[in-house]
């Protein structure tokens, strides 16, 4: 959670500052947290595509001494959802989508059973789709490489 409130701060510096007056103000904050052991990863902040802040701090894994980097891949689990969540108020408020459209109208291939289940239903947890980190055999597949099929 943490890391979600340092990175909207750094969005807000880089968005009224000058990109060399941006990056240290981001450095700094970003630093606080570091120096505190509060954070390990990696941060981007990108305006219109274009990376303005692109560091990896600590180590990403501790017993085997290998650092962070831009590139490191994360296990982010649920950090993503309340990011999710804005992004989804934000293209709602500009018209692209509403909560209330069934998931078919942005996914095409969505199965059939899924006709009743909105954005809405998606975003609140209350679509009725099972848990799959709840399924007993989880912990077997769930570091088993896939590709998106």
């Amino acid at each position: 959670m943490c890391a979600a409130f340092a990175a909207l701060a750094l969005i807000a510096f880089a968005a009224r500052s000058s990109a060399a007056d941006a990056v240290a103000r981001m450095e700094e904050a970003v630093q606080r947290h570091v120096a505190a052991e509060q954070f390990t990863g990696a941060v981007l902040v990108a305006k219109r595509g274009i990376a303005l802040f692109d560091r990896a701090y600590g180590p990403a894994n501790r017993e085997w001494d290998i650092a962070n980097t831009p590139g490191t891949h994360f296990r982010i689990g649920s950090i993503t959802k309340q990011f999710t969540a804005v992004a989804s108020l934000v293209l709602e408020e500009r018209g692209k989508l509403k909560l209330i459209d069934p998931v078919s109208a942005h996914l095409a291939d969505a199965p059939a059973a899924w006709s009743a289940i909105t954005l809405h239903h998606l975003l609140t947890h209350t679509s009725g789709l099972p848990n799959v980190t709840s399924d007993p055999e989880f912990i077997l597949w769930k570091r088993i490489p896939a590709t998106v099929t």
